[in-house]
């Protein structure tokens, strides 16, 4: 037990010795901008939070707190890799905020009854970019009109990716 006050007043003494050394140097300002920054990138109740709002603005009311918790459970550490590489100036309320959007609606799409191989098919495409982006409108698409089957899907894309290209 002794051991361990030790080793504890002296982490105390060196901490007091950093916050004296912040202080006193010329960069106070700057180093203080910094750290909060850097601490508020690992405040997980906050990417909580920012979850549950846009859940609320996507009208995703229905997500319970266990699918919540889910959501961010999975994407937290991605948010937080993310969010060490912004400027320490940056707007850390946006980015978590488009982080957990986009986190919401990957999550809550409903999955496609077409693949990719479908869509090449249909549109007569290589492999490639232009696919994913193929993908992402007939996910649009199936939003739109959910009772569509694969085929409807389908056609519907066809005509959409002609308007969209021209």
């Amino acid at each position: 037990m002794a051991k361990l006050l030790e080793q504890n007043e002296a982490y105390a003494h060196f901490m007091l010795a950093i916050a004296k050394s912040v202080e006193r140097s010329p960069e106070k300002s700057t180093l203080v901008l910094q750290w909060r920054a850097a601490l508020e990138r690992q405040d997980y109740p906050r990417y909580r939070q920012s979850l549950q709002e846009a859940a609320g603005d996507l009208g995703l009311q229905r997500l319970n707190d266990q699918k919540l918790n889910s959501i961010h459970a999975r994407y937290r550490v991605r948010w937080a890799k993310a969010l060490e590489k912004l400027a320490h100036d940056a707007d850390f309320d946006h980015e978590i905020r488009l982080r957990a959007e986009w986190a919401l609606l990957a999550d809550t799409s409903g999955a496609l009854i077409v693949s990719a191989s479908n869509v090449m098919e249909a549109l007569g495409l290589s492999p490639g970019p232009q696919v994913a982006r193929a993908l992402r409108l007939a996910q649009v698409l199936r939003e739109f009109h959910p009772d569509d089957s694969a085929d409807q899907l389908l056609q519907r894309l066809s005509v959409q990716w002609v308007a969209v290209r021209q």
